[in-house]
C-alpha cells in the first residue's frame, strides 16, 4: 500500500502540560529508527478560549515510516468495528480525516472517535489513483490482523 502523507496533529492549550501533548505523539514514533523519526513540530499562538495555544504535529511523507505510525495508531482503536463504520464517512479526495478523542486518548492511551470538542486529528492521504474501496479494504485488514 502506497501512501502520499500523514500529519497527527493536537492542539494544547495553557492549562494542558505541553511535556505531556508531546510524550502522547511520541507513542506514535517511540519505536521508528532516529533517522526515520520525524520531529514533533511545536508552534505556539494565541486564542479565544485560551491565553496561549500549541499545535503539536507530526509530519511524514515516508512511505515506511506511515506504515509503522499506522500500526501504532491501530493497535490503539478502542473499538475496531465503530472505528471502521467511522472511516467509511471520513473521506475526501483520497483524503481520510479522523478526530479522536484528545482527553481519552492522554488518559488510556486508546482512540475513540468523536466529530468535534477538543481532538487528536489525524490526515492520511493516499495517491490520487487508488479507489476508496481499495484502500477501506486494506485498512480493514490491518484492524483484523491485529
Amino acid at each position: 500500500m502506497k501512501y502520499e502523507n500523514i500529519i497527527i496533529r493536537i492542539i494544547g492549550y495553557d492549562w494542558d502540560d505541553l511535556e505531556e501533548l508531546k510524550e502522547s505523539l511520541n507513542r506514535f514514533i517511540k519505536e521508528l529508527d532516529k533517522k526515520d523519526k520525524p520531529l514533533i513540530e511545536i508552534r505556539s499562538s494565541t486564542g479565544l478560549v485560551s491565553d496561549k495555544l500549541y499545535t503539536l504535529e507530526i509530519k511524514t511523507s515516508k512511505n515506511k515510516v506511515i506504515k509503522k505510525i499506522l500500526e501504532e495508531i491501530i493497535k490503539r482503536i478502542e473499538d475496531k468495528k465503530e472505528f471502521l463504520d467511522y472511516i467509511k464517512l471520513r473521506w475526501e479526495n483520497n483524503v481520510l480525516y479522523l478526530r479522536f478523542d484528545k482527553d481519552y486518548f492522554l488518559r488510556k492511551d486508546k482512540l475513540i472517535p468523536t466529530e468535534g470538542g477538543d481532538v487528536l486529528y489525524i490526515r492520511i492521504s493516499f495517491p490520487g489513483y487508488m479507489k476508496r474501496d481499495e484502500i477501506i479494504k486494506h485498512l480493514e485488514e490491518k484492524l483484523n490482523a491485529s
